[in-house]
């Protein structure tokens, strides 16, 4: 009898609480096949939220034991042009990460280089934002590793300054990158202007990035050509250094 009949995956669709976590018990019992099961009927019925919902208590509730059929998955993903499976893909990269980060950083890293190359051949319009979007997903947790793989992807994903970028970029960046990404931080610190979430996220990375590369303010003024306004930006980075007495 085939893993997809004896494990009846349509109790996803119930709105019942807890019902993600009694099929993780029963997918528990059977082989990769019945987590390639569920990650089939998760991309299925991808637009109902009941069964994302359920699905990813499943694939929580099994650990590590669904980890190998989830990386499986994501090595071949392709729908590029679909936000649904777009969101389902950056929900699973979160989840391998939150599972066992570094078990799935040579698959991660792989992940990364291939949508590069996707996007080397061509991929334009709303395909090319998506994979944007999971590259984003990537950084994260490759971060949280110290991983500088693909650090210039990472660096290309902040951009100039020039534009405000999604705040997980800024913590990745904060996390891992060097001290080419310190001028487009002071950039988007001026850009943002009020002291909002987002300059409070740009204000931690640019302090990560000091301390660890060891950098003052003269550092920073002959590396960067600021206007006015970066300059004053720049003071206010470095407010807590001259509290500090380090600046």
């Amino acid at each position: 009898m085939s893993v997809s009949r004896t494990i009846p995956m349509n109790q996803l669709r119930d709105s019942a609480p807890g019902m993600g976590q009694k099929l993780a018990g029963e997918i528990g019992q059977s082989d990769n096949e019945g987590v390639m099961t569920l990650i089939r009927f998760l991309v299925a019925e991808g637009e109902n939220h009941v069964v994302r919902t359920h699905a990813f208590d499943a694939l929580r509730a099994l650990g590590r034991a669904g980890l190998d059929p989830t990386l499986t998955y994501l090595r071949s993903f392709n729908h590029f042009d679909n936000a649904t499976q777009v969101y389902i893909a950056k929900g699973l990269i979160r989840l391998v990460g939150d599972i066992d980060a570094t078990r799935a950083k040579p698959d991660l890293i792989e992940m990364i280089q291939r949508l590069i190359g996707v996007q080397e051949q061509g991929a334009a319009g709303r395909a090319w934002h998506f994979i944007q979007q999971i590259k984003m997903e990537i950084h994260a947790v490759l971060a949280s590793l110290n991983c500088r793989t693909v650090l210039d992807d990472l660096m290309g994903l902040l951009g100039s300054g020039d534009e405000l970028v999604f705040p997980v970029v800024i913590q990745s960046v904060g996390l891992i990158g060097d001290r080419r990404a310190l001028r487009p931080l002071i950039r988007l610190h001026a850009l943002e202007g009020d002291e909002t979430w987002l300059a409070t996220e740009i204000r931690k990375a640019f302090r990560k990035i000091i301390r660890r590369e060891n950098v003052d303010k003269a550092d920073l003024i002959r590396m960067s050509a600021l206007t006015p306004s970066q300059r004053t930006s720049l003071d206010r980075l470095l407010v807590a250094r001259k509290r500090n007495g380090r600046v």
